[in-house]
């Protein structure tokens, strides 16, 4: 499925329940320094991802302070994100003059322990081939260094 670039107003562009992608849940947020952001999906776990500038983000009762450290786009920097159990509110606010974040989530019916994922804590992949020369590397935020904390 491809959706072409658009201000979604950070309304989500893959909702809950979507009928293409009823199990996926994503958005982007755009805020400036001082806003901030709240949700609460009652039957999806997600992550936050700063993929500009840096936030604090409140889930339930837990702080992760100065998450994000790109100030351009998403390849002026590691990733970090933290992530958020179904059905916990979520309220993340803007540090920097601007962010954009990533919130993507999946349908999950436990309730599990939020958690941040620091820049040193990502999940580095090699994928490709020494003959073709076609190596990418993926940072995963939520890879197999997380898996028994996430569904």
């Amino acid at each position: 499925m491809h959706i072409a670039p658009y201000d979604n107003k950070n309304i989500p562009i893959v909702d809950v329940n979507h009928d293409l992608v009823p199990l996926n849940y994503f958005n982007i947020v755009k805020l400036f320094k001082g806003e901030n952001f709240k949700y609460r999906l009652s039957q999806y776990e997600s992550c936050i991802v700063p993929a500009t500038g840096t936030i604090n983000i409140d889930i339930g009762d837990q702080k992760f302070n100065l998450v994000g450290n790109r100030s351009l786009d998403v390849w002026g920097g590691e990733p970090e994100g933290v992530y958020a159990p179904t059905d916990t509110p979520v309220c993340f606010e803007c540090l920097t003059d601007t962010a954009e974040i990533f919130i993507a989530g999946a349908k999950y019916d436990k309730v599990l322990e939020p958690f941040e994922v620091r820049s040193q804590d990502i999940d580095l992949v090699q994928y490709g081939s020494d003959d073709t020369k076609t190596h990418r590397k993926i940072k995963h935020i939520l890879g197999a260094n997380q898996r028994d904390q996430v569904g």
